[in-house]
């Protein structure tokens, strides 16, 4: 599939979901749409039963605390109040999205089958989701059925995914064979290369205020000296987080325009290739190309590097400007 497509032809392109590749479209079966039914209905009774508890008791308390005047209530009340809001958005969120996400299971409705195996070190957004939820394992073999509008994993091996996993099917040029892994960059994959620069500028801002917070709490609790720092910790200290936040959004920013300075000037020569050992056995070796200075991965060993999976790869909005 891979070297330059003949005039009026339209280049090759792939489909992926995470480390997956895609098989095609089919039909859902009758067993695995009725057993995800199943699973839609007993989420949507749990949700309705953690809400209607989380919520409900309190008021129950309340009610009975005010009709019956008896101050051994109040601590009962107070607790239901505390816990309640929580057990009821606990709830909506882990099996509120599981019967809103399978809502539209029916028998024989299309779905993408994609299949394959995550080599260990293959770090892409959705490969990482569907090893943290314990749909993969390993390297083990396996195939996916996913919703092609919702990107909803609903079986994994032909068993029902019981955890509504959602990630971003990709798509990418052809995968290029061992003799061609050094050659430049083809029109079509510039055009997959610009998503990924437009990425790179995406600032990691909740997590820089999230560490700048941390940062924060630990110079309140164990390094200021005195009291009177403290004091004034206490009132002014939304300074020191948004400050501590804000140098590293800078840091960040600096970080990111040095890579993309790097890789805008590699784009004109070939591709750097490495040889890797696996990390499962049976041991063996395979080739990792990519750009150098910059750190992008293009291509690991079968796989596209994981920066071409994320937003969709050819179909952000990026990349398909720039394709034309």
């Amino acid at each position: 599939m891979s070297g330059a497509p003949r005039s009026g032809e339209q280049a090759p392109t792939l489909r992926w979901f995470g480390a997956f590749r895609s098989e095609g479209p089919v039909e859902l079966p009758e067993r695995l749409a009725r057993d995800l039914g199943a699973m839609r209905s007993a989420a949507l009774r749990r949700c309705v039963l953690g809400i209607g508890g989380g919520l409900g008791l309190p008021v129950v308390l309340f009610a009975f605390m005010i009709a019956s005047r008896l101050d051994v209530v109040v601590i009962p009340f107070l607790i239901s109040a505390l816990v309640g809001p929580f057990v009821a958005a606990t709830a909506l969120v882990k099996h509120g999205e599981v019967a809103w996400r399978y809502r539209a299971v029916r028998a024989g409705v299309t779905v993408e089958r994609f299949a394959g195996c995550a080599l260990i070190g293959f770090e892409d957004t959705v490969t990482k989701r569907l090893r943290k939820r314990k749909l993969i394992e390993g390297e083990r073999h396996h195939v996916l059925l996913v919703a092609p509008g919702s990107g909803t994993v609903l079986a994994v091996d032909d068993t029902a995914s019981p955890h509504a996993v959602r990630g971003t099917i990709a798509e990418t040029a052809a995968l290029r064979s061992e003799e061609e892994l050094g050659r430049a960059l083809s029109g079509l994959e510039l055009a997959e290369l610009a998503g990924v620069i437009d990425r790179m500028y995406k600032l990691p801002v909740a997590g820089s205020f999230a560490l700048g917070w941390i940062a924060t709490v630990v110079l309140r609790t164990f390094v200021l000296p005195n009291a009177a720092m403290v004091q004034w910790f206490n009132t002014q200290g939304w300074m020191v987080w948004f400050g501590i936040a804000g140098v590293l959004l800078v840091l960040a920013q600096l970080y990111a325009w040095l890579r993309i300075a790097a890789l805008r000037g590699e784009l004109e020569g070939p591709l750097h290739v490495v040889t890797v050992a696996d990390q499962e056995p049976p041991s063996g070796t395979f080739s990792v190309a990519g750009f150098a200075q910059s750190g992008v991965v293009w291509q690991y060993a079968q796989y596209p590097g994981p920066a071409r999976l994320e937003g969709g790869g050819l179909l952000s909005k990026v990349a398909r400007k720039a394709r034309g």
